[in-house]
């Protein structure tokens, strides 16, 4: 078998593996869809709400009783068979004597490196495959197939989408001109232009909203900060207190998206229809909205969105603020369903009354708008619901630190306040004595509110269902880290019965949560792995390390 042919073994194993294994909630509340053919017209859709079944989640049951004799490590390794093979420092053997295990710095960058040595060299070492090699595999099938996505799909169907929602968005501008509907039109006409000129150079921007796109497009590329949008504030007062202001540093490429311009320009895009929000409370950024939501019922439009929400969704999960599914209900319960532009204008009693009921949607749970204090600005869901394109993802470890740092937390009792949280925050939630203890230590509990409110995310979590667990590969990525929390007690390895080991599975889980961060928040890098060569007889069984729940 040559190396081409154990790739797309490989590839074709790991397609497997997360359609099989990792799974896709079924049971996410979308609307049906509804299509409607008219004479000479093509289909309208009118509610993108295609979702694929990608896949079900099939959990093995896993039931063990940890049997091992315990043991110890005698003093000059006199019990370990194969210390031949190894040199260790004083301290690294102290430590082996102490725990049963040690952990030394390697010069390798990959684990299958350290696993094939001995198979390279013909020492008749076994091996021990760890948790951290396995997850760390995982990251690297993980992002690879997501990088592989994005550049030959979703980056292409991005594109054509823009396009597409920049014709329509004009076409609805030049109905609406020297209408109260104008301005939001106009908004709109320029965040499509935006969008498309950074995935297409070469397109024409109109000049009704030239000034504005160009400016927007030089903060994305200067990537300097937090400044006011000029283009979500068209036709508004940029020097207003509640002028929208974006973090234009969130547009900096990383990862695989730097090696690529393709995907440089797809990481901007996305980056751009995933932020900008469009205010529930100012009347002419939800108009804009509204607009937007209507311009995905005509043709295709809406179609091309679901096909790329609908993989992201799968990867990551569902948008954390409004988007064109929830708006779309009060627009047809107000409007009904054929929709006249020129009826938004005339009638102000139904546009009231959306507007009314879209004011009484749930906003987003986790906050990424640049916003004041909260003596200054103390309705916080007030300051950051509204509607976005493609809107960012909501994730279980982002609402964690939502709720540990400032403004939920409080103060401690010299003052201070806890404005950004710690990686150790995930675990302690999920039920982590060890991170939880190391928390304390450190005086991250200190604060009016933690306990209270970790207590609360504690219970809260701990009656999540196994449904909600596995309703992404996000999600399923981190059920699969709960694996490394519980301290491993009496009839496992005796290695595995202490702090040391407690911690090293809280490194662990804190890598691969990382990994996992990187991979989803636009930034992985591919990795080639050469499997090993040539046909040796050779003993090349090893130690697994015991925790079936994780695997």
């Amino acid at each position: 078998m040559n190396r081409k042919q154990r790739s797309i073994i490989i590839m074709l194993v790991l397609l497997l593996l997360i359609s099989t294994i990792m799974g896709c909630d079924k049971h996410i509340d979308i609307p049906d869809v509804d299509i409607i053919e008219k004479d000479n017209e093509e289909p309208v859709i009118q509610l993108a709400s295609l979702v694929s079944n990608f896949a079900d989640y099939k959990g093995i049951p896993v039931d063990v009783t940890p049997m091992v004799e315990p043991y110890t490590v005698e003093p000059g390794l006199d019990n370990v068979i194969n210390k031949r093979f190894f040199e260790f420092s004083p301290e690294a053997e102290e430590l082996l004597i102490r725990n049963g295990f040690v952990v030394i710095p390697s010069e390798t960058r990959e684990f299958f490196i350290t696993y094939e040595m001995n198979t390279y060299r013909y020492i008749p070492v076994p091996s021990f495959i760890t948790t951290d090699s396995m997850l760390h595999n995982y990251h690297l099938f993980f992002s690879h197939l997501l990088r592989v996505i994005e550049k030959e799909k979703l980056s292409v169907e991005l594109e054509k989408l823009s396009e597409f929602m920049f014709l329509e968005s004009k076409e609805q501008y030049n109905v609406l001109k020297g209408t109260s509907w104008e301005n939001a039109a106009k908004r709109n006409m320029g965040f499509f232009a935006v969008a498309g000129k950074l995935l297409d150079p070469t397109m024409t921007i109109p000049e009704e909203v030239k000034p504005e796109v160009e400016a927007e497009l030089s903060l994305i590329n200067k990537k300097e900060g937090i400044e006011v949008s000029p283009l979500m504030n068209i036709g508004q007062n940029l020097m207003s207190p509640e002028a929208f202001s974006e973090d234009y540093s969130q547009y900096i490429p990383r990862g695989h998206y730097t090696t690529d311009k393709s995907l440089e320009a797809y990481f901007k895009a996305m980056m751009w229809c995933g932020r900008m929000t469009f205010r529930t409370k100012n009347e002419d950024e939800t108009k804009s909205a509204l607009l937007m939501t209507l311009a995905l019922t005509k043709k295709e439009n809406g179609e091309s969105w679901d096909k790329i929400y609908q993989p992201t969704n799968f990867f990551v999960g569902k948008a954390d603020d409004l988007s064109y599914f929830e708006y779309y209900e009060p627009l047809v319960d107000i409007y009904g369903e054929d929709i006249e532009l020129g009826i938004l204008v005339s009638d102000s009693d139904k546009w009231e009354a959306c507007l009314k009921e879209i004011k009484e949607l749930k906003g987003p749970d986790i906050n990424s708008i640049p916003i004041f204090d909260e003596d200054i600005q103390p309705d916080r869901e007030n300051e950051i619901k509204g509607f976005r394109f493609m809107g960012q993802r909501y994730t279980l470890d982002a609402d964690i630190f939502q709720r540990l740092i400032y403004r939920e937390v409080k103060e401690d009792s010299k003052g201070n306040r806890r404005m950004l949280p710690k990686a150790l925050d995930i675990p302690a939630a999920i039920g982590s004595e060890e991170a939880y203890s190391i928390l304390e230590t450190q005086g991250d509990t200190n604060f009016a509110n933690y306990k209270e409110n970790i207590n609360k995310l504690q219970k809260y979590i701990g009656d999540l269902d196994e449904k909600t667990w596995t309703q992404n590969l996000y999600w399923g990525w981190l059920h699969t880290l709960n694996a490394l929390l519980p301290e491993r007690k009496e009839g496992y390895p005796s290695f595995m019965q202490n702090q040391a080991w407690w911690r090293k599975d809280l490194t662990t889980y804190l890598s691969s949560w990382t990994e996992l961060k990187h991979d989803t928040i636009l930034y992985a890098k591919q990795v080639y792995a050469e499997c090993g060569g040539g046909n040796i007889d050779v003993d090349d069984r090893g130690y697994v390390e015991p925790n079936p729940e994780l695997y």
